[in-house]
């Protein structure tokens, strides 16, 4: 059987495999729209998604085991505290997405071998570097892209929130029971940083402190203003009420501009993924059609043509990223 064959094969059978996740991930969210309507409908009970999810994590965690004696390692883990929402907390841990890292890595490499023993792509040098650089840096772009998702919902959310605990506030509760009120009737994202500026209270952090824990992970300005008119309030002696009373008149009036801005992000967001994705497709899928393609470039002077693609193409993305994001601050 030629390479070419086996090429086609394998494109078939990698094709067929995303088609039937897709209809898998769809009829699982069916199943879930199906059962919100059941008469025997159990809200506590956890669906198949979330049970593999916590299977998935569970087995990288065992993995995971022995990392932790390093300091470098954890030093490196440290910056993905911010992607554990406090549900999430009981099977997930910071360790957990360099071990996935790594692990892309060694598949990666593996995928180099059996290429270079069929032949079914250019396997060198610098392949193998670039596979080693897409798979320690490719999941954090993607953990990054899900995690502004996210931000961009706290941000939509963060006026809700806090007219919530205004509310509450003005109808005489603590700050600690309209917090508590507040994670209740919110959902969402929104929903698991209050509490766990609920349980920096409970470990004795003030709440300005805590909004300011809350800012450090989402880098919203709204945020800093919270904790900033906080701190102000607190110096001044001013209840929780009041304090709260002023920090809602404040988001009442910029609500349109936020919702502006969200919407302009989440636009420039998919704009430079798109950017990011198109070329290094385009390679993947010609180099996997036609390895010959490129194999000048990994010969005598196209090494350093392909170095001053690989910079220019850095070079680019840099340049993108800084035009299209639309920064909070």
């Amino acid at each position: 059987m030629s390479p070419f064959v086996i090429q086609i094969l394998l494109f078939i059978c990698i094709l067929l495999f995303i088609i039937y996740l897709i209809k898998l991930i769809n009829s699982f969210k069916r199943e879930v729209h199906i059962s919100r309507f059941s008469l025997e409908n159990n809200l506590p009970k956890k669906s198949i998604i979330t049970s593999i999810d916590i299977r998935v994590w569970h087995i990288v965690d065992f993995l995971s085991n022995g990392l932790a004696n390093y300091k470098i390692i954890n030093k490196l883990s440290a910056k993905y505290s911010k992607y554990i929402l406090k549900s999430e907390a009981t099977y997930k841990k910071e360790i957990n997405y360099f071990t996935i890292k790594l692990l892309v890595i060694i598949l990666l490499l593996i995928f180099n071998i059996i290429s270079m023993c069929f032949n079914l792509f250019p396997v060198n040098i610098i392949t193998i570097i670039v596979s080693i650089l897409v798979g320690y840096f490719g999941p954090d772009l993607f953990w990054q892209y899900l995690f502004q998702k996210r931000v961009n919902k706290i941000s939509k959310d963060l006026y809700l929130s806090i007219r919530t605990i205004t509310s509450s506030l003005n109808n005489g509760d603590s700050i600690k029971e309209a917090l508590k009120y507040a994670s209740n009737i919110i959902k969402g994202s929104i929903a698991d940083e209050i509490e766990k500026i609920a349980d920096d209270l409970e470990y004795g952090l003030s709440l300005a402190n805590a909004y300011k824990r809350f800012y450090k992970r989402c880098k919203l300005k709204d945020i800093k203003y919270i904790y900033k008119a906080i701190e102000y309030g607190e110096v001044l002696n001013l209840s929780y009420s009041q304090i709260f009373n002023n920090i809602y008149n404040y988001f009442k009036n910029n609500y349109e501009l936020e919702e502006k801005f969200i919407k302009e992000t989440d636009i420039y967001n998919y704009l430079f993924l798109i950017v990011l994705l198109i070329p290094l497709l385009l390679y993947i899928f010609i180099a996997f059609f036609r390895p010959t393609y490129f194999n000048k470039l990994y010969t005598g002077y196209g090494i350093f043509v392909l170095i001053g693609i690989i910079l220019a193409y850095t070079i680019f993305i840099y340049i993108v990223k800084n035009l299209l994001e639309a920064k909070d601050e």
